[in-house]
């Protein structure tokens, strides 16, 4: 059996992890039932990353929250601060 090292500074492990938090967070909120309880957010992210385009993996409901995910992780990136205050 073949061993591979782990290297935390691999850049293609740095790109992917994003992703791979993302179709993992997606799955965790279709088992909780999020998108059917926040149905109109999630709809509205899922509509808006259709219309620009955007692949989006997993099945239905999946996809949904990935949507919903995606889009809060963007958010968040751009006005993370902000977001961050409001809450305080």
């Amino acid at each position: 059996m073949e061993q591979h090292e782990f290297r935390p500074d691999n850049s293609e492990t740095q790109e992917q992890k994003p992703d791979a938090e993302l179709h993992l967070g997606a799955s965790a909120l279709s088992v909780a039932n999020f998108d059917i309880r926040h149905r109109g957010i999630v709809d509205s992210s899922f509509e808006k990353a259709r219309q620009s385009g955007e692949k989006l993996p997993g099945q239905n409901r999946e996809r949904r929250n990935y949507a919903y995910l995606s889009r809060l992780d963007k958010l968040v990136e751009k006005h993370g601060n902000e977001i961050e205050k409001r809450r305080e």
